[in-house]
């Protein structure tokens, strides 16, 4: 079935179709979808746009909602004309001020009966506060989100943009955080929402770039709640060490690069010991170097065992991602016995009865140390990360448009342009 789109803008032209599909967990796309663009529109206050919107709301049954562009914080009577919808998924994706405002949902009278919410955004409407006792925050999002059940959050700031609302999630079963203070967002948020253990089926974390702002404390935390969540059935994870930079900049003063890395707490290492055993779909992607290569150790030994992950079904392994090592020009041999190491592995698991099978790359071949995008085509709520991804350490401007670089059927699209 194809959507039919209703396009919004707050300026005289035009609007275009937008070129990407908006991020709707499952096969079933929505009936109708309301586009609104606020391109270069820091407040919109306007009669006749605001009615525009009451009319779009009134005259068709929206289920999608999306608004792009936003301004720092959308008037009070956007929210007001958008009462009368009833959406399941609501998109709101930054302009240039890096802020969505989607704490203005609290407007709404009626709670919309919402199910997925995808922000697009790096500032948020949290406060993450530290003091002597420990960390202390207070809600970041109003009760209107609490029961949503998928949520992605593109490139956010951990200290504004963790997701906590008020009286907690109580029905969260999909997460998919990526780039910028990914890791660090993602055990924020679950440190405010203890129900997570218990609903969270999917997890998707991207940090293809460095962590260096999280703590070690933090990357443990991330490891315990998957041992600890009893729903986790996907588990994806991109997950990087220092930048090569930093490496770069410590080489003379500290030693070898390998020394430094063994010195780190690393986001992927020990993965193996915390997978907890309801988990069917596992995919990995790392840095090649010799830290993850002493890892591979406690890999085969966990697939030897036949109660380690017992449910285990498919199983994608990367090692591809950029790290000081290998820009140092050492890693030609830590390369080649890695690579031997992955396919042992996959070796092991192919013997379970019944076997466990190997994500594919879009070559069709079995990922081991490539540049292919990883998905896990298997499991139905993973693959969140497209196949346009190439980059290996992504920078603000080429992440957005790969990971925006889906399509939208909109052949029956309304488009309207009216002035501010």
């Amino acid at each position: 079935m194809e959507s039919r789109i209703t396009l919004l803008s707050v300026t005289t032209e035009l609007p275009k179709a937008y070129g990407t599909a908006l991020h709707i967990p499952g096969k079933t796309p929505p009936r109708h979808e309301l586009h609104i663009d606020f391109q270069n529109c820091d407040t919109v206050t306007n009669p006749s746009f605001i009615s525009s919107v009451r009319e779009a709301i009134e005259q068709n049954k929206i289920d999608a909602i999306a608004m792009l562009n936003c301004p720092n914080t959308p008037a009070p009577e956007i929210w007001t004309a958008l009462e009368g919808a009833q959406p399941t998924h609501l998109e709101m994706r930054c302009g240039y001020l890096e802020r969505c405002g989607y704490e203005e949902l609290s407007l709404i009278k009626n709670f919309w009966p919402l199910k997925s919410v995808y922000l697009g955004s790096y500032l948020g409407g949290g406060d993450w506060l530290e003091d002597e006792d420990g960390d202390r925050q207070s809600p970041s999002f109003p009760a209107c989100y609490a029961t949503i059940e998928t949520l992605v959050l593109n490139c956010p700031n951990a200290r504004e943009l963790f997701f906590y609302p008020t009286g907690g999630a109580q029905n969260l079963r999909s997460i998919t955080i990526v780039e910028n203070d990914a890791l660090t967002t993602f055990v924020r948020t679950v440190q405010c929402n203890p129900k997570m253990s218990e609903t969270l089926r999917t997890v998707t974390i991207g940090c293809w770039a460095s962590y260096q702002g999280t703590s070690p404390e933090e990357i443990q935390s991330m490891k315990d709640f998957f041992r600890q969540s009893k729903a986790l059935v996907n588990l994806e994870l991109v997950l990087n060490g220092p930048s090569s930079g930093w490496g770069a900049n410590t080489l003379d003063a500290e030693g070898s690069l390998a020394d430094i890395y063994n010195r780190l707490e690393s986001s992927y290492t020990d993965l193996p010991e915390y997978f907890h055993e309801s988990s069917e779909y596992l995919s990995l992607k790392g840095p090649s170097n010799a830290l993850l290569l002493k890892d591979m150790k406690k890999w085969i030994s966990c697939a030897r065992d036949p109660a380690w992950v017992p449910n285990l079904r498919v199983i994608a392994f990367e090692a591809s991602l950029k790290n000081a090592m290998k820009e140092a020009g050492i890693m030609e041999e830590t390369e080649r016995r890695l690579e031997g190491k992955v396919l042992q592995l996959f070796e092991i698991l192919g013997k379970r009865d019944p076997p466990v099978e190997v994500g594919k790359g879009e070559d069709g071949e079995r990922i081991v140390l490539s540049s292919q995008p990883m998905t896990l085509s298997h499991a139905p709520s993973l693959g969140l990360f497209p196949s346009s991804l190439k980059c290996e350490n992504i920078c603000h401007y080429c992440f957005w448009r790969a990971f925006e670089s889906g399509t939208s059927g909109n052949e029956n699209s309304l488009a309207t342009g009216l002035a501010t």
